[in-house]
């Protein structure tokens, strides 16, 4: 409680919601390096999955590691003030995320390539989430090969992203497109290459009610999206300050 009565939640306050994924270890004794981001003050309780509970303060790798004593798969509970992963196609990493399970309220900033190539990645679910302040996505799920089913991203609040480069491209297996009908991209500047290579993705997403104003790119946005049919409707659009849209369907054999 401070001054005047008003609550602030401390760094490790349990009412908020905790950010959930699941990882898998192959083998007894695996140690598993988790990725933090770096850039941003860290403040946490990170519960393995295994009965070790721990705080962490530090973005360096020491802390950030955790040995299970037996193979299989863990939840890990990450709760308190945690704005950054970043996978960005570890090998290390990338093949032992296996679902996130909720993304939670635990002050993220930047999603930058955090995602990129988690290749075993079976579900993303934002669930309760708080993403307000989040500034950049690009690349954030590229490359998840095993989300074979259009993620529900209508929980995952971009009102403060700039850019999102490539955030959702280049998933191989992807046949539906993510949902992403309710974003509000007031102040983004950069969208180029954000569904590009989405090569199974039958049907369109609706990007119909998108605020455009600001954007300065659209460059392969939804280039060799082979199968896409129909166009997506782009018919509201605000293309004032557009300066760049090369290539924006290339490729794109279904859009007529």
């Amino acid at each position: 409680m401070i001054g005047g009565g008003i609550y602030r939640p401390s760094p490790l306050d349990e009412t908020l919601a905790p950010f959930i994924s699941i990882w898998e270890t192959t083998a007894a004794g695996e140690t598993l390096q988790f990725p933090v981001g770096s850039g941003y003050p860290v403040n946490c309780e990170v519960d393995w999955g295994d009965g070790s509970i721990e705080t962490i303060t530090a973005t360096t790798s020491p802390s950030w590691t955790h040995t299970y004593a037996t193979a299989g798969e863990h939840t890990i509970t990450i709760t308190g003030t945690f704005p950054s992963i970043y996978i960005n196609a570890n090998d290390a990493m990338r093949n032992k995320l296996m679902e996130v399970v909720q993304l939670g309220e635990v002050g993220w900033r930047v999603f930058s390539r955090a995602f990129m190539r988690a290749e075993r990645m079976r579900a993303f679910v934002v669930g309760i989430a708080d993403t307000s302040a989040v500034t950049t996505i690009d690349y954030m799920l590229s490359g998840c090969d095993a989300l074979t089913i259009g993620p529900d991203l209508t929980g995952f609040d971009v009102s403060s992203v700039i850019t999102m480069i490539g955030a959702l491209g280049s998933n191989l297996f992807m046949t539906t497109a993510p949902d992403v009908s309710n974003w509000n991209t007031s102040n983004c500047t950069k969208m180029q290459q954000l569904f590009i290579a989405n090569e199974v993705m039958t049907t369109p997403p609706d990007v119909s009610g998108w605020d455009t104003s600001k954007v300065t790119d659209f460059t392969s946005m939804f280039a060799v999206c082979r199968v896409m049919s129909p166009s997506p409707d782009m018919s509201a659009w605000d293309t004032g300050q557009l300066l760049e849209m090369d290539s924006m369907f290339s490729r794109a054999d279904g859009v007529a």
